[in-house]
């Protein structure tokens, strides 16, 4: 059961999320269809909403909400009204998505730019002395006079 668990998570919730980067072929998606989802996304929001708690006077507690973000180097704060959260989560999302969306894009474009290149390691050279099993052991031993 715990296999059967594991591996809906590892193969449903990437798409669910749609962050998976490659087709059923193995390949990056084409450029077009990932432009195209970028262009879906609704807004994108830059930071991150964080929740304050405070205790009152009279008791209990009220929650506040701000978006947090960086700005020309400086963490910049902005509280969110609370009928506002919802839409500021969803920018957040879409933010993030777009930043996967990026990554994919870069992808697929560093694999078209180097479509029919060898993907063979450089070969290393070895220096002129080294042994032939190439390890530190098969060094001759120091005389000690």
């Amino acid at each position: 059961m715990e296999n059967a668990i594991l591996f809906f998570i590892s193969t449903e919730i990437p798409s669910i999320l749609g962050i998976m980067k490659t087709n059923h072929a193995g390949q990056p998606r084409d450029r077009a269809a990932i432009l195209a989802d970028i262009s879906a996304v609704g807004h994108a929001i830059a930071g991150t909403l964080t929740e304050k708690r405070r205790e009152l006077k009279g008791g209990g507690s009220a929650v506040y909400y701000q978006l947090q973000r960086w700005e020309g180097g400086r963490n910049v704060t902005v509280h969110v009204p609370s009928d506002k959260v919802g839409a500021v989560r969803a920018g957040i999302a879409g933010r993030e998505r777009i930043e996967a969306l990026l990554e994919e894009v870069s992808a697929a474009d560093t694999a078209e730019a180097l479509d029919g290149c060898d993907d063979a390691k450089k070969k290393r050279l070895k220096p002129s002395g080294a042994s032939p099993a190439g390890s530190r052991g098969s060094r001759r031993p120091r005389s000690t006079r």
